[in-house]
């Protein structure tokens, strides 16, 4: 569950969050760790960029692809 400011609460920031939270399960957040950790990991940027794009985050929420 996130923590959210009162004063920046919005229902548009409750939707992004809603929408995240629907996708990543625990099995993904375990696989995003796998992914950053030892020396072969990748950038954690990276792995975030990748995950956002894969989800279909990388456009407005509500106008998915």
């Amino acid at each position: 569950m996130p923590l959210v400011n009162s004063q920046k609460k919005s229902d548009r920031l409750k939707d992004v969050l809603d929408a995240v939270s629907a996708k990543l399960t625990t099995s993904g957040l375990a696989h995003l760790n796998a992914a950053v950790s030892g020396n072969s990991g990748i950038d954690p940027d990276q792995a975030a960029r990748n995950w956002v794009r894969d989800n279909g985050f990388n456009h407005p929420i509500g106008q998915q692809r």
